[in-house]
C-alpha cells in the first residue's frame, strides 16, 4: 500500500530578506537586507547587477514590541499576584511607550530609509548613466535630498543615543542625562526662581536684590 508522500517544508523567509528580479533577464532573486546596495552577478544571464536600496525597511520597534507582548502573556499568575501584578504594568507601560515609538520614530526611520536609498540609488545612476540620465537622476537625488532632511533631523537625536549607547553604555547615557539636566537648569534658571518663591526686584538704585517672594518687608 503506497504511502503518501508529505511535501516538503516550505522555507521560512525572514522579515530582512528581500526578493528583486534581474534588470536584465528579469529572473527572481532573493538577498538578505544587508547585502542592499551591493553588486552581485545574476546566476541566470551572468550579468553583474544591483541589488535594488528603495526597500520598505522593518519597522525597528516592531521586534521588542512582539518579545513585550510575549512576556506579557507568558507571565505565571501566583498568589499572593502582587509580583506579577507590578511585573504586568510595567510591561504594559513598556509596550505603550514602545508603541508610541513604533508610530512616530520608527516610522519616520522607515521613510528616511527609503530617501535616503532613493538618493543611493540615484547617485549610482549619475556614475553610469548617459548624460541626460545623469542630469535627470541629479534633479531626483536633490529632490530626494529635501524630503529626506526633516526624518533625518527627526531620528538625529535618536541616533546620537543609540551611537553614545554602543560605544559608552550605561556611563555615556548618564553623562548625557547630566548634562542635558544642566543645560536645562541654566536655561529654566528664572523660572526655577520663581518657582521656589526668589523672584527679583530692582530699587531705586539700579541694583538687583533677591528677596523672598513671601517676605512682608519687600512690600515696604
Amino acid at each position: 500500500m503506497a504511502t503518501a508522500k508529505t511535501p516538503p517544508p516550505i522555507p521560512e523567509i525572514d522579515a530582512e530578506t528581500i526578493r528583486f528580479k534581474c534588470r536584465s533577464c528579469r529572473q527572481p532573486m532573493e538577498a538578505d537586507a544587508d547585502m542592499m546596495g551591493s553588486e552581485i552577478e545574476c546566476p541566470n544571464c551572468g550579468k553583474r547587477i544591483r541589488i535594488p536600496l528603495h526597500i520598505f525597511s522593518v519597522n525597528p520597534f516592531r521586534r521588542p514590541i512582539r518579545r513585550l507582548l510575549d512576556n506579557l502573556t507568558s507571565i505565571q499568575w501566583h498568589v499572593p499576584f502582587f509580583p506579577q501584578f507590578i511585573e504586568a504594568v510595567v510591561l504594559i507601560f513598556v509596550v505603550l511607550v514602545t508603541t508610541a515609538l513604533y508610530l512616530t520614530v520608527g516610522i519616520a526611520s522607515q521613510i528616511a530609509g527609503i530617501f535616503q536609498s532613493l538618493m543611493l540609488d540615484a547617485r549610482h545612476e549619475i556614475k553610469t548613466g548617459s548624460l541626460v540620465e545623469k542630469s535627470a537622476y541629479a534633479v531626483a537625488g536633490g529632490i530626494y535630498v529635501i524630503l529626506w532632511l526633516p526624518f533625518w533631523l527627526l531620528l538625529l537625536p535618536f541616533t546620537f543615543l543609540g551611537w553614545i549607547w554602543k560605544h559608552l553604555g550605561y556611563t555615556g547615557l548618564i553623562i548625557v542625562a547630566l548634562l542635558a539636566a544642566i543645560a536645562l537648569t541654566l536655561f529654566w534658571k528664572p523660572g526655577l526662581l520663581s518657582l521656589i518663591g526668589i523672584q527679583k526686584s530692582e530699587p531705586a538704585g539700579g541694583a538687583y536684590v533677591s528677596t523672598a517672594a513671601g517676605d512682608p518687608s519687600a512690600h515696604r
